[in-house]
């Protein structure tokens, strides 16, 4: 029958829901097939009884004759594909026709059961018959099939059959457990292939292309045999994801295919080291710049293929290492001998940038890029040829000269690439040395020493910038920094900038930078205005800001250098010569500011450092409170003098000494100055005024031939011009007529004509011209003289500093100095007694570092000068050394005894002295709630207020005691004014807190305000009666220290205390709250007071006192410093009175006393004085 769509023949029955198939035996078989189209190997056309219980015959419509009802629990016809053979459970007979069936009539009737239904016959025809076949005929079918399709393959020829059908086939013979036979039949394909069509015309090429062209023909012939793997592999796809998978001894066809070809092609002699050399050939052209794009796409794309043939580790690698060591070393032996370290450093960085990038470029390993980098620090960093060229001393002094911060900064990268801190602490050393070298050009630079502090500002900021930007601010550096600054900054020698002596030069000149700073005369530094330049957003805040915020700034940048210096003396002379200048001529900027400079002083250097200063200003105040009380006495005599007077009455204590210059004062100043010193006296009995007429200026009103001005000069100025206002002086006046009426010397005479008639303001005319002032000139009003302005301030010569007084100062502070390592070896010798004389310089460098350091042979020489004094004295020993003991020793047969060698003895001749020398005796007076303003009746011993501060003012007291009284808080105004110079007040409360709703309660800045200068805490009447616990204690002694205030802090047990030895414990644990507050106790002065003394006339003994005072003593060493220790006076209080005072007075730790009732009485002067 011809091939078609099978016919269906229909009998009129209808269908039954069950369809069997008659067999041979006539058995029925549950169909195998839904479909129409049933093929059977008997014949074409097999008919189908449909069988059924008996039913009335009806007729039924096509659709109903394949609409049979679904089984319960299967799916015959699958979704449209073959219906399964299993038998089902029969179907419901019932069967659902909405359209109903049609009867032999053509009428429609009602649908029925299919019982009613008689039996139908089905007829398929066009059934094919399945052709039978012999499986090993498909099978070698098949595999001749694969084999012409892979021979075309690799012989890059057409397929004969479609990827399909060998994909099918393949995975046939697979399945069949023929894929042993498929492998090793591929594999041998292969070889052969590779070997043919890709290996043999390779080397029949080889001897007719250099290395490069053999790469690229090699690379391919690469491409090309992937194009043909891909082809393979999904032909033997089914081999390689079933029989190779499970078989891990064999490798996949990939695998093996690149395998064959690098057996093939890659391995023999012949071509591989041709391949390698290709492209060894192609890395020396990229390195020499000589590549193009193709070059470098063949360069990536063999390194892929040895990444893929699995040759990168076992034969690229060692031949690209081995090529690039030798190109690396001749570049690094090259640019070593004949660049600089600058481009050295430069064209390192580079080729090391170069190479790394190059690696990543090329895709390298990175263990391939680690040995190139390795290699490359090896060569260009860790020769010792080459450090030394990395760490040239003079070449890096170079570099940082000439501020090459990008070169700096790849030199530190070439030291730390390894993350080596070796490397980089050997860059201190040169970094050391140029910080040295220019520090001392700039220190010792005698034609330039008035720019010190702004050069030295400046080289302070390069270098930090340098350490921040180019160095990565390295810890080690820093320090180097830090160190190599405060070496050179402190650096001395005898030259003529400092006359002769061994000061450092920086001390003066940052003190005359401070000065010029407060004084307004010196601006924004030129770096800073530079910066404020390239910056227009900090050029506008600049403008805006100021001239306190500037000068703080100023401040603060100087104060860099400041905390460099060692030897503070020579800062301390020249500032406070300067800061008595501002004060008294009013030249200072801003006084927020002075106050400033004092606070960053104290900061620095502690309170004793900025004492005699804060005096200065307290003198200057309480000279303006005497001038207006001088002027109101004035207006209430009604007998003002001709002349406007302002006195500045200075402590001499605290100012610098100023020489006494011969000055015949006009009558009516000398009239008013004695007038005012008539009014000094009566009020402050027993103190001496010494006029200082050189520090002194005037304002004179002229009437000249062009106008009135008025003129501010100094004293000695005012005295010359004011011999011209006498009208018999018109005419000229010789030099020696003016010397004669001022009485004059020289010196100032010249300086101050000068001034007049040489200078900016020529108010005097001088016969005949010229700038410097002879004996022989004469001088008279200059008739021409005319300013825009009325007011003028005249040059004040005298003001400034001469050579002379800078010379005087250097030498002044010098042989302080040696005044105070003479005073450190006495210290020294009194705790050791015995050292040996190497190790006694050792410790005079370190307690006297802190003022100036002497050299080694000036210390020597102090030494014998205290041997010359006979307070040590030597003994020559056999070997040699010498050592200092505190025994001197006179027996005459000392020579015979066996002592140790060469020896100094300390002898104490001036032992009070030099005890004296550490801690200055104190004497305080509580005057607690007593007394009044008149004597009291019920004490008739005591003394009114009045009389206690005559009594005081009048007596002579030790001078090298301190003094200062506690009197109740509303005389404590009242004393302030009415004391005498030398004598302080003291209040005898303070509260912890700044200010505030605290009725009754002081704060340290009212005190301070006040003119106060101490205060007591913890007295024992607090403790006990106002039950103030330690910590309260505590708080208000550190609220008074930071306000300024020196305190007596009061400590001390009870009897009961005492009694159980609890004494040390008690004193200790008071001490201890303070301790937790406030580390300086520079301005604190212990006061122990035994509870059960006071007020009792019991008395500890001497030897009980000075115990507990030792113990305290110990405390302070152990707990705070030992320069505390040594530094902190601890005083008695408990019932001193004038018979006991002398005893405890010679006490070794006894420094003075706390007074009580007994200050009240005229004997509190024999206690002041008992160390007399």
């Amino acid at each position: 029958m011809p091939r078609g769509k099978p016919r269906v023949e229909s009998s009129g029955k209808t269908p039954n829901h069950r369809i069997s198939k008659r067999t041979a035996s006539g058995d029925d078989l549950p169909s195998s097939t839904s479909h129409p189209a049933i093929h059977s190997e008997e014949s074409p056309t097999k008919r189908i009884k449909l069988t059924h219980p008996p039913a009335q015959p009806s007729s039924c419509s096509l659709y109903n004759m394949y609409n049979f009802s679904k089984p319960n629990h299967v799916d015959l016809t699958n979704g449209n594909g073959p219906a399964t053979m299993t038998k089902v459970q029969k179907p419901s007979l019932r069967m659902a026709n909405p359209a109903g069936l049609a009867a032999e009539d053509g009428s429609r009737k009602p649908v029925g059961t299919a019982a009613e239904a008689g039996p139908r016959k089905l007829v398929v025809k066009n059934l094919r018959k399945s052709p039978r076949s012999d499986p090993e005929k498909y099978m070698n079918e098949v595999s001749s099939q694969l084999d012409a399709a892979l021979s075309a393959i690799l012989a890059d020829e057409k397929l004969p059959h479609s990827n399909e059908e060998l994909y099918r086939g393949a995975e046939n013979l697979c399945r069949q457990g023929r894929a042993p036979q498929l492998y090793k039949s591929l594999r041998e394909k292969c070889q052969q292939g590779i070997e043919m069509h890709i290996a043999k015309p390779l080397l029949a090429r080889a001897s007719i292309l250099d290395d490069v062209e053999l790469l690229s023909a090699v690379m391919e012939a690469w491409a090309t045999w992937n194009i043909r793997l891909r082809t393979i592999r999904s032909i033997y796809f089914f081999l390689d994801r079933s029989y190779l998978l499970k078989s891990p001894s064999l490798p996949s066809i990939e695998t093996m295919c690149t395998i064959e070809f690098r057996d093939l092609v890659f391995l023999p002699q012949t071509l591989k080291p041709r391949i390698l050399g290709g492209v060894c050939e192609l890395l020396a052209a990229d390195r020499q710049m000589r590549s193009n794009p193709e070059k470098a796409d063949l360069l990536r794309e063999a390194i892929k293929m040895f990444h893929a043939l699995s040759v990168y580790t076992s034969s690229f690698e060692p031949a690209f290492l081995a090529r690039s060591s030798s190109y690396l070393s001749a570049w690094s032996d090259q640019k070593a001998e004949t660049l600089n370290l600058a481009l050295y450093i430069e064209e390192s960085v580079e080729l090391i940038d170069t190479e790394l990038a190059r690696c990543s470029l090329l895709g390298l390993d990175s263990t391939t890029q680690k040995a190139i980098e390795t290699y490359l620090l090896d060569l260009l960093v860790d020769q010792d040829d080459r450090q030394k060229k990395l760490l040239d001393a003079r070449e890096v002094s170079k570099l940082l000269e000439d501020g090459k911060e990008d070169t700096l900064y790849k030199l530190y990268t070439l030291l730390d690439w390894r993350d080596s801190t070796s490397l980089t602490e050997q860059l201190r050393v040169p970094f050391e040395a140029y910080i040295s070298e220019q520090g001392s050009m700039i220190v010792f630079d005698e034609a330039r020493e008035n720019e010190m502090v702004p050069r030295l500002l400046a080289f302070k900021r390069k270098l930090d910038l340098v350490w921040k930007k180019c160095f990565r601010e390295h810890e080690g550096l820093g320090h180097t920094l830090r160190e190599a600054f405060e070496a050179f900054i402190n650096k001395s020698k005898r030259s003529t900038m400092t006359w002769g002596t061994d000061n450092p030069k920086p001390g003066e000149m940052i003190a005359k930078y401070v000065n010029l700073i407060l004084e307004g005369r010196m601006k924004a530094s030129s770096d800073h205005a530079n910066a404020a330049k390239a910056n227009n957003n900090e050029d506008v805040e600049m403008a805006s800001e100021d001239e306190d915020v500037e000068i703080t700034k100023q401040l603060d940048q100087v104060l860099e250098l400041f905390r460099f210096l060692h030897g503070k003396a020579v800062f301390e002379a020249f500032y406070k010569k300067a800061l008595a200048k501002r004060l008294l001529l009013n030249r200072s900027a801003s006084a927020d500011a002075e106050k400033s400079m004092l606070t960053r002083l104290a900061s620095e250097c502690g309170a004793g450092f900025t004492h005699n200063l804060e005096q200065m200003f307290k003198d200057m105040e309480l000279a303006r409170e005497e001038v207006k009380s001088y002027n109101s006495m004035l207006e209430e005599r009604d007998s003002r003098p001709k002349i406007d007077l302002t006195v500045s009455v200075l402590s001499s204590s605290a100012w610098p000494s100023y020489p006494d210059i011969s000055l015949n004062v006009p009558r009516d100043v000398q009239q008013a100055a004695t007038l005012f010193e008539a009014h000094y006296k009566h009020k402050h009995g027993g103190r001496r005024l010494e006029w200082k007429h050189s520090q002194a200026h005037c304002q004179l009103k002229a009437v000249l031939p062009k106008g009135i001005k008025e003129f501010v000069v100094s004293s000695l100025q005012a005295v010359v011009l004011l011999l011209f206002s006498n009208p018999s002086n018109n005419d000229e006046l010789s030099y020696l007529q003016i010397q004669a009426e001022t009485g004059l010397d020289d010196i100032q005479l010249k300086r101050t004509l000068q001034s007049l008639a040489c200078g900016q303001y020529r108010v005097l005319k001088k016969n005949p011209k010229g700038k410097d002032v002879n004996t022989d000139d004469s001088f008279s009003v200059n008739p021409n003289f005319s300013h825009p302005k009325y007011r003028i301030k005249i040059n004040n010569i005298q003001a400034q500093e001469t050579k002379e007084e800078n010379k005087e100062t250097h030498e002044r502070v010098a042989a302080d100095r040696h005044f105070e390592t003479q005073a450190a070896i006495v210290r020294i010798m009194k705790g050791r007694k015995t050292i040996t004389h190497a190790n006694l310089v050792v410790e005079v460098i370190n307690a006297t570092k802190s003022r100036g350091v002497l050299d080694q042979a000036d210390i020597k020489s102090n030494i014998e000068k205290l041997i010359d004094k006979e307070y040590m004295e030597r003994e020559e020993r056999d070997d040699g050394l010498n050592v200092v003991s505190a025994v001197k020793l006179r027996s005459p047969t000392r020579a015979s005894q066996k002592t140790p060698p060469d020896s100094i003895h300390f002898f104490p001749i001036s032992e009070p002295l030099i005890v004296k020398m550490a801690r200055q005796f104190f004497v305080g007076g509580n005057f607690k709630m007593y007394p009044t303003l008149s004597v009291s009746p019920e004490n008739f011993e005591s003394l009114s207020i009045q009389d206690i501060i005559r009594n005081l003012n009048d007596a002579k007291l030790d001078p090298k005691t301190e003094v200062v009284i506690a009197p109740p808080a509303l005389y404590l105004l009242t004393a302030r004014e009415a004391l005498r110079q030398g004598i302080e007040v003291a209040a005898q409360n303070v509260f912890d807190k700044p200010n505030g709703a605290f009725t009754g309660e002081i704060s340290a800045e009212q005190l301070k305000d006040s003119g106060l200068t101490w205060t007591l805490t913890g007295h024992s009447e607090r403790r006990v009666i106002l039950a103030e616990g330690d910590e309260f204690i505590a708080r208000k002694t550190k609220a008074a220290l930071d306000g300024g205030l020196g305190v007596i802090l009061c400590v001390g047990e009870t009897l009961e205390q005492r009694e159980d030895n609890k004494t040390i414990e008690v004193v200790t644990r008071q001490l201890k709250a303070v301790a937790e507050q406030t580390k300086d106790w520079s301005k604190v002065v212990v006061a122990y007071e035994p509870v059960w003394a006071i007020g009792t006339g019991k008395v500890a003994s001497t030897e009980q006192a000075q115990e507990v005072h030792a113990e305290i003593r110990k405390w302070l060493s152990s707990t705070i410093s030992k320069e505390a220790s040594e530094n902190t006076r601890v005083i008695y209080g408990g019932s001193v009175s004038e018979k006991n005072c002398r005893n405890l007075a010679q006490q070794a730790d006894i420094d003075g006393f706390l007074v009580g009732g007994a200050s009240l009485k005229p004997a509190f002067v024999d206690i002041i004085n008992a160390k007399a």
